[in-house]
């Protein structure tokens, strides 16, 4: 799983790069504020990566589906 779990974060990082390259429109919307009081933003670059790993986790670890909330 901690093999997974790294070749899932570098995909999702490949997809927040994709993003920035192709300079595709971000969409950035906050989600919140930092304990710091700064906005922190969420882009279209950050909703692919979570896809991206979500994904890979659900192909590779079926049986998590219905443990993961």
């Amino acid at each position: 799983m901690l093999g997974a779990s790294i070749d899932l974060a570098e995909r999702g990082g490949d997809e927040t790069y994709r993003v920035k390259q192709e300079h595709q429109k971000l969409n950035a919307e906050s989600k919140g504020l930092t304990k710091e009081g700064a906005k922190e933003m969420k882009t279209n670059g950050d909703m692919n990566s979570h896809r991206a790993i979500i994904a890979g986790f659900a192909a590779g670890f079926p049986e998590l589906k219905d443990r993961v909330r």
